[in-house]
């Protein structure tokens, strides 16, 4: 486990240059979270020397409470952390597991005289320190522009090496930081690209897009989807990454490394160790090329998936579905099952416009980005509307689970108009592929099969038989 260290003490937040800079160069954040009331976090001055202070790097120091667990908070980039006995511990959507400690709490206040709550912390949550993927170990290296240094050397002693050694080049399994700083759920195309050609040999690159081209050829050409039997293709596309994965990213990299180790003479022998340690990665980084691997290949087989046969597939049913959620639309919030406290007065209007797009995308993240923002918006218009009504409503009242979650999705999923609904459930049911570094997007995969059962079991049935009772066929 990590251990604070001895010398870090509490220092005023004021004077701190992240918090500096969130309230100057970043004010609108910084408003926007002092208004909601959310946790700002600081990591202590030492801890962040050198640091680029980017919008993602303070969006992810900013915290909102979580609807579904006490000690859970959920950062402004849809990342879980946990705070529990004065320690904070990353639990979903980081590149590497962290535990920081909270050195101590400010309370500040708006100019409305709402208090918020701002921690010092031992170090960032993202960004600076690498910890090998242990999560654990108490040596951690601190990146200055893409340069490992140790933060437990002192200053004089960092002056002194510098010019006596030369300075360590950028790894380039490192190079990537900057698309690694994209919410994984928000990268294009190009990004997953890059990713994968900035983290692998040229040679092993070039070998891992010509199976990527030969596989997709084949399965646009001549592979055939049967309904009922969609887990097959799932299932096909998930067994190729594994195998692409396993006999030329890992496997390649292994030989190759082994037999220049034999060849070479000693000075080349240490280059090629050299090389084989750039090239090795741990489990986060694989999941982070794993995941850039399933999104590429989802770019090149989406029209074959969705559009040639899950579309066909679920043609009649869509429909059905659809007609079906006309007659729902005149229910109230109530009857879906919203409780009164968490009632709009806009009937959830920006988080409705938001999900209608969801037919927009194509990658099964992206579309998973799109339902992470539909729930925050409902967050959002709840939040916004309790703070304008300043009522006077119990911590407790105002703390969501996931039963008011579905209640609240399914409403807004309703009034959505939303076409292929179930063509959608049925593609990120079976070809969004889980990772741990998408760990953060799987309860809105999983919300969105729920609502769609509930309307199915639930409010359909319901429906059925108010109309019997009023004689109306439908």
């Amino acid at each position: 486990m990590s251990s604070l260290p001895v010398e870090l003490k509490a220092e005023s937040v004021s004077k701190n240059p992240f918090f500096q800079v969130l309230r100057q160069t970043y004010s609108e954040l910084y408003c926007l979270a002092a208004k909601r009331g959310w946790k700002i976090c600081v990591p202590h001055s030492t801890s962040i020397r050198g640091a680029t202070l980017n919008e993602h790097f303070f969006k992810s120091h900013i915290l909102q409470s979580s609807p579904y667990f006490k000690e859970e908070f959920v950062t402004l980039n849809g990342q879980c952390v946990i705070y529990k006995n004065g320690t904070i511990s990353t639990k979903t959507g980081f590149h590497l597991p962290r535990k920081v400690y909270v050195l101590n709490d400010e309370l500040f206040y708006t100019d409305d005289f709402q208090s918020f709550t701002v921690y010092s912390i031992s170090s960032p949550l993202v960004g600076l320190y690498d910890d090998g993927g242990g999560g654990g170990g108490g040596d951690h290296h601190l990146f200055f522009d893409s340069h490992a240094h140790s933060p437990s050397q002192s200053q004089s002693q960092s002056q002194s090496e510098s010019q006596t050694q030369p300075q360590p080049q950028p790894q380039p399994h490192c190079a990537p930081h900057k698309i690694m700083q994209i919410a994984i759920e928000r990268r294009s195309e190009s990004d997953c690209k890059q990713l994968l050609a900035l983290s692998l040999e040229p040679l092993i690159y070039e070998r891992v897009m010509e199976e990527i081209k030969q596989f997709s050829d084949q399965f646009n050409r001549s592979y055939v989807m049967i309904k009922g039997y969609t887990q097959a293709a799932s299932k096909r596309i998930e067994e190729f990454r594994n195998h692409t994965f396993e006999q030329v990213v890992l496997k390649a990299n292994a030989s190759k490394h082994e037999n220049s180790k034999h060849r070479a003479k000693q000075k080349q022998k240490q280059k090629a160790k050299a090389k084989a340690k750039r090239y090795q990665f741990n489990k986060s980084e694989l999941d982070e090329l794993k995941s850039a691997f399933d999104s590429y290949l989802s770019f090149i087989l989406f029209d074959r998936i969705f559009n040639t046969f899950l579309l066909r597939h679920f043609k009649s049913e869509d429909e059905r579905f659809t007609n079906k959620l006309l007659y729902l639309e005149p229910l109230s919030q109530h009857t879906i099952g919203i409780k009164k406290q968490f009632e709009s007065r806009s009937n959830f209007k920006c988080a409705v416009e938001r999900l209608a797009t969801l037919n927009h995308l194509q990658c099964p993240l992206h579309k998973l980005a799109v339902l992470q923002a539909t729930f925050k918006l409902i967050r959002d218009e709840i939040e916004c509307q309790h703070t304008e009504t300043a009522t006077a409503s119990k911590h407790e009242e105002m703390a969501l689970t996931t039963d008011d979650m579905l209640a609240l999705f399914t409403f807004v999923l309703i009034h959505s108009k939303l076409q292929h609904i179930l063509s959608n459930n049925e593609y990120i049911k079976h070809f969004y592929f889980p990772l741990h570094c998408t760990a953060h997007l799987d309860y809105f995969a999983a919300t969105l099969q729920a609502s769609v059962l509930y309307i199915k079991d639930q409010l359909f049935k319901q429906l059925q038989k108010q109309h019997k009772q009023l004689g109306i066929c439908n």
